[in-house]
Order: C-alpha cells, then structure tokens, then sequence
C-alpha cells in the first residue's frame, strides 16, 4: 500500500520537479532573449515597443516619448536598449517594456488632476513618465 512514487522525497517526484525547473529556466532564457532588443534613439525604442504591442495607447506613447531614457542612464551604449542596466550605487534601470507595462496599466487612472506617489529609489524615469500622463491638455499641471 501507500502512496508510492508520489511523496515529497520520491525520487519521481524530484525527477518531475528537476523538470518543471529546466522548462521554467528555459523559458526564461527565451524571454529575455526576446526582449534583448537594441535602438538608437529614444524614438526608435517606443516605436519598437509600439511594434512589439507592449505600448498600445497613445497617451503612453506620448509620455515616454516626452522622456528620454538617456537621461536617465548613466551608459548611452545601453540607453536605447530593451533590457535593464546598472546605474550605479547598485540601482538599475528597469527594461523600457517594463515601463510600458506599467504606464500601459495605470494610463486610465493616471489622468490630468489625479495625485501620485511613486516611492522608488530608482533611476525616476518612471516617475518622469508618469508625470507626462498627469499633465492637461494645455501641458500644465495641476494637483
């Protein structure tokens, strides 16, 4: 009787769990892979993004076009770039489609008048981001 090959400690149960690790590794390898995108431009990255479908609004896509990521960025080999990179004081930079994600989730209710706080102790690139999408019409800002 008993529950034999199922247990925590079975062998077929570290086999399978062997397993589901090396399909969850290479998938992440994949991902970043897909994402390890270069450009030159601010420019060329949003419309890269927009490419991708990671931006899908405009609102978003004016907002990080209003921001360049260069300045936040302490390498400009690595500004343009798709993926996260150190800069400095042991801070990174989040991946630009990280951003995109975020801005593209949070667009409906970041609107003109509406107040933030955006506790980060990061590059303040997504700070700035938000910041376009608070702005009126007439680019002021109120709040």
């Amino acid at each position: 009787g008993g529950n034999r090959g199922v247990g925590r400690g079975s062998e077929v149960g570290q086999a399978g769990k062997r397993v589901l690790w090396g399909v969850v590794w290479a998938w992440s390898v994949v991902a970043v892979a897909m994402w390890r995108k270069s450009y030159s431009t601010n420019k060329a990255l949003i419309n890269g993004l927009i490419a991708d479908n990671v931006i899908s609004t405009e609102r978003v896509r004016d907002s990080m076009l209003q921001v360049d990521r260069g300045d936040y960025s302490r390498d400009m080999e690595e500004a343009y770039n798709d993926n996260p990179h150190g800069i400095g004081y042991n801070v990174t930079i989040s991946a630009p489609h990280m951003h995109a994600h975020a801005l593209e989730l949070l667009q409906e209710v970041v609107t003109p008048g509406s107040r933030v706080l955006d506790v980060g102790s990061g590059s303040g690139y997504l700070c700035a981001c938000l910041a376009m999408l608070l702005k009126d019409v007439d680019g002021t800002f109120k709040g």
